[in-house]
This record gives C-alpha cells, structure tokens and sequence, in this order.
C-alpha cells in the first residue's frame, strides 16, 4: 500500500497553510502570513530519495527479510506536519480492507485484448489513472 500511495500521489499539492510569526526553516525566511504548500508529487517522485521513483517497485518497502519498513518520512501521502489528513488512519484502514478483500475474492489482471495498463493520469487537483480494462476472475469459480 505504501508504494501504491507513494505511486499515485492522489493530491499532488497539500493543503495550503500560514505562518503565524516570522519564521526560519532550513536557512530560509518566512515572514509572518507566508502562505505555504507541500508538494507531494514532487518529493515522491524524487530521484535522490527513491532512486528510480517513476518505477513500481513495491520491494522498496519491505526489508531484506520481506518485513514492511516503518514509514519513511520522505512519503506523505496524506500531508505532512500537525494539519495532515485527520482521515488517515481510516483512510489506510478502508484502502487495506478494500484491497485485501478484492485479492482474496479474485485474480485481477490485464485485459487480453487490451493489455496496456498505464499509471498516466490526467491533470488537476487530484490525480484520476485514465481508464484502462483488466478482468476479474473469481477465484472460487477457478476452484471448480
């Protein structure tokens, strides 16, 4: 799930926040009602921390045993700092019971007739995957 958040970068650009005084933060000045926004797109796709960000590679989050690493900081699918995403923890619940219960009950792959999946999404506030086909399979109709 980490690098399908990672991968998606749902809401390039988080939500717009305000400096309360004049601050400085890594060298730089932001003078008080500074108007500021994360851009996740931009630090998910980051060479220097991902190597190879525009590749799906799932295995970036698991260890060299197969165990899922603590979240790195560098992925901040839901915003960062104390105004993040209230919805996360629900959010990362849903995601994991949707997908698992997809997995469990069918084999997902492309469509054979049109098997080009692409990771292409259109542009604007959120970042919506251009359709593309797969077909379900139900696993218990495969049992038979």
């Amino acid at each position: 799930m980490m690098e399908i958040l990672r991968h998606v970068s749902l809401t390039p650009i988080g939500v717009f926040h305000g400096t309360l005084f004049d601050t400085k933060l890594d060298g730089y000045d932001f003078p008080k009602g500074t108007w500021l926004v994360g851009h996740m797109y931009a630090v998910h796709f980051d060479k220097k921390t991902w190597g190879d960000p525009e590749n799906f590679r799932p295995e970036r989050f698991l260890d060299k045993d197969g165990h899922v690493i603590p979240k790195p900081d560098a992925l901040m699918p839901f915003s960062v700092g104390k105004r993040q995403c209230l919805g996360e923890s629900l959010a990362r619940d849903t995601l994991f019971l949707f997908t698992t219960s997809i997995f469990q009950r069918f084999s997902v792959s492309p469509d054979p007739k049109d098997p080009h999946v692409s990771f292409e999404c259109g542009k604007g506030f959120a970042r919506i995957p251009k359709p593309f086909k797969v077909v379900f399979t139900d696993r218990m109709e495969m049992k038979k």
